[in-house]
């Protein structure tokens, strides 16, 4: 009776582990994600016949794209010249969808919109979709969300949003920036129309307005001005961006990157994000060293060396050997 009650346990366990076996199974094949089976644009869940078509006609008479963008946090400079950011990974990855290049190029506010409609430009993501401008643009869902920042000379006493009340601020032509702040906040203030970051920046030292407000990824346009502060401000608004096209011909690859979003691929887009705003704080910090600061990093890199730092053995938990691990 033992044997067989062990026996019995014995089979008991094993249908367990087989069970156990099968919902692992299932659970990972429910886990895995919709862009694993997605190669090429072809493969995007929901897309049509008529799609594929127009994109390889759309194809047949170029040999690339071009994605519009303005200097930001998104899309800047390396030492190089190369160009980084969440703006030019996402720019790869709809090269390696669409099997065609989208060439990343840097334009000022007011360029970058006679491009889109002059069609020197094919795309960017710079536009917040709104009803009036779905009238005459093709936007997709939002491919990044972004704070605004305000801008303001260093002696300037902005603290707080109502500050701002009663003063002249400065916002993009043709942007919707203070429209949305003005429907989310109760405050009052004389808005500005201004074509380009730089000429802000001057209209900020020259006093022409009290403020420039603007998504906080205009950062790198306004480093390079030293009297100038800024903070993330009106933090209940959120500027949404979309891909974007103004040629109507270009409507089925705004729609199919708009499916690509929705099948899952809003998640890759975030981690392009973070790793585009990981090498803007790295590319930041390389560009503050000093040229003996550089030339000792390159150094030890090709030495294959380490900065040597001294710890404290002692000064648990902040700075202890490990002994049990043999290390700091």
């Amino acid at each position: 009776m033992v044997f067989l009650h062990k026996k019995r346990v014995l089979s008991i366990l094993l249908a367990v582990l087989a069970l156990i076996s099968i919902a692992g199974c299932k659970t990972a094949a429910e886990n895995a994600s919709p862009l694993d089976s997605i190669k090429t644009y072809r493969d995007i869940p929901n897309i049509t016949p008529e799609e594929i078509d127009a994109i390889e006609m759309l194809k047949a008479g170029r040999d690339k794209f071009t994605y519009g963008a303005m200097l930001a946090t998104e899309a800047f400079e390396l030492l190089d010249g190369s160009l980084a950011g969440f703006t030019k990974e996402f720019c790869d990855l709809l090269t390696g969808l669409f099997e065609i290049d989208f060439v990343l190029s840097l334009f000022s506010w007011n360029l970058l919109i006679e491009g889109l409609e002059t069609g020197t430009i094919d795309f960017t993501g710079e536009l917040t979709a709104t009803e009036e401008r779905m009238k005459s643009y093709s936007m997709t869902p939002p491919i990044a969300e972004r704070m605004l920042r305000i801008y303001m000379r260093d002696d300037s006493e902005i603290k707080a949003e109502s500050d701002v009340n009663g003063l002249k601020v400065g916002f993009l032509t043709d942007s919707v920036t203070a429209e949305t702040i003005l429907s989310t906040y109760h405050i009052s203030f004389s808005s500005v129309d201004i074509d380009s970051y730089n000429e802000a920046a001057e209209m900020i030292l020259n006093g022409d307005i009290d403020a420039f407000i603007a998504e906080g990824v205009s950062d790198p346009v306004f480093s390079g001005y030293h009297s100038i502060r800024s903070q993330i401000f009106f933090t209940m608004v959120h500027a949404p961006v979309s891909m974007t096209a103004f040629d109507r011909e270009l409507s089925p690859v705004i729609s199919v990157v708009g499916k690509y979003i929705e099948a899952g691929g809003i998640d890759k887009l975030y981690e392009l994000y973070k790793d585009g705003d990981f090498e803007y704080s790295r590319n930041k910090l390389i560009q503050s060293l000093t040229i003996a600061e550089r030339a000792y990093i390159d150094f030890l890199n090709v030495q294959g060396e380490a900065v040597p730092v001294a710890f404290e053995h002692d000064n648990y938990p902040v700075d202890f050997y490990n002994e049990k691990d043999g290390a700091f």
